[in-house]
């Protein structure tokens, strides 16, 4: 978090102003920034160094493209998705990579639930400020990250 914070400080960017980040602002809008933020959040159930069979990984792609067709999300609009190759697709990522691996399973299995789950306690006051606030920290970043930076297939690495 120091270099987040520094990077905030001295550029008011959490990612700083590397070249890679400064070029790829996105045109920010309602439904471009909720995309970005379910892409992101999707990308994080990663299942990196696994092989699960084809039909989990084929099955768990069809849900999520039946929620976002749902609930109305573009899977790729023109104002927060990078050009080119970069597109977001609903497949599950199972490749272990530096430039792509996020929280992996075990990750996104602990810091999602532990998240909510002191969001909510915090909201039924059953949990004090400072555990609110720290369950606020990533979700709050993943808003971040859409509000900051156009997304692509490398954006939900950042958080892991």
């Amino acid at each position: 978090m120091y270099g987040y914070v520094q990077n905030i400080v001295e550029t008011g960017r959490p990612q700083g102003e590397a070249h890679e980040v400064s070029t790829l602002p996105p045109a920010i809008t309602f439904g471009g920034t909720v995309s970005s933020v379910a892409r992101t959040t999707y990308r994080l159930v990663d299942l990196s160094g696994f092989d699960p069979p084809a039909a989990l990984t084929s099955h768990i792609a069809g849900l999520v493209k039946r929620m976002f067709n749902a609930l109305h999300i573009p899977p790729n609009p023109p104002s927060s998705t990078t050009k080119g190759s970069f597109e977001f697709t609903y497949e599950t990522n199972t490749a272990a990579s530096e430039d792509s691996s996020a929280l992996g399973p075990i990750g996104f299995l602990l810091l999602v639930p532990l998240s909510l789950g002191f969001l909510v306690a915090w909201a039924l006051r059953r949990t004090d400020r400072t555990r609110g606030a720290l369950a606020l920290a990533f979700p709050l970043y993943v808003v971040a990250l859409a509000l900051g930076t156009r997304w692509n297939l490398y954006v939900d690495r950042f958080p892991s």
